[in-house]
C-alpha cells in the first residue's frame, strides 16, 4: 500500500521547505532546518519545541506583523520572489510532482530539479525536453496503462 503523502516525512519536509524559502527570500528566517523540525516535533520533543521552535516562530511572527504595519508585505510579491530562488522553484516542483504520484503517476526522482535547472536557464529547448521527457511522458503512460486495463489488455 502506498503511504499517504501527508504520512510521508519527505513529502512534509518538501512542503515545509518551500515555505522556508518563501520566508527565506523575502528576508525572513526561522532559525531551523525544515526536516529537522518535523522529525523533532514527531518525536515530541519539547526542549527542541519549547528553547528553538517557540522562539523561532515568535521571532517570525513580529518580523511579519512589522512588514504588514509598515506596508513592506504584498503578498503577490512574496509568493513571486519563489520563482526568483532556484531551490525555492526545485522545491516546489518536487513537492507537486510528489503529490501527483500519489495518484500513480510516476515521475522521476530528478524531475523537480531538472525543470528548475531547465527554467532558470531559460533554454527553450531544454526546457521542452524536460516537460516532454519527464512530464509528459509518464503521463502518457499513466493514461495508456489505465486505458489498456479499463479494455482488458
Amino acid at each position: 500500500m502506498v503511504k499517504s503523502r501527508f504520512q510521508s516525512l519527505n513529502f512534509l519536509s518538501s512542503v515545509i521547505t518551500i515555505i522556508f524559502i518563501i520566508l527565506g527570500v523575502n528576508g525572513l528566517e526561522l532559525g531551523f532546518d525544515p526536516q529537522v523540525g518535523i522529525q523533532e516535533v514527531l518525536a515530541k520533543n519539547w526542549e527542541f519545541i519549547i528553547t528553538i521552535m517557540i522562539p523561532s516562530l515568535a521571532t517570525f511572527t513580529f518580523k511579519i506583523i512589522d512588514k504588514i504595519r509598515t506596508g513592506e508585505f504584498k503578498l503577490r510579491i512574496f509568493l513571486s520572489n519563489l520563482w526568483k530562488s532556484p531551490n525555492g522553484l526545485t522545491q516546489a516542483f518536487t513537492v507537486v510532482f510528489s503529490a501527483l504520484s500519489s495518484i500513480g503517476i510516476m515521475f522521476s526522482e530528478t524531475v523537480g530539479a531538472d525543470l528548475a535547472e531547465a527554467i532558470s536557464t531559460g533554454s527553450l529547448g531544454l526546457i521542452l525536453t524536460v516537460v516532454v521527457t519527464q512530464i509528459l511522458n509518464p503521463i502518457w503512460h499513466f493514461i495508456m496503462d489505465r486505458r489498456n486495463d479499463n479494455n482488458g489488455n
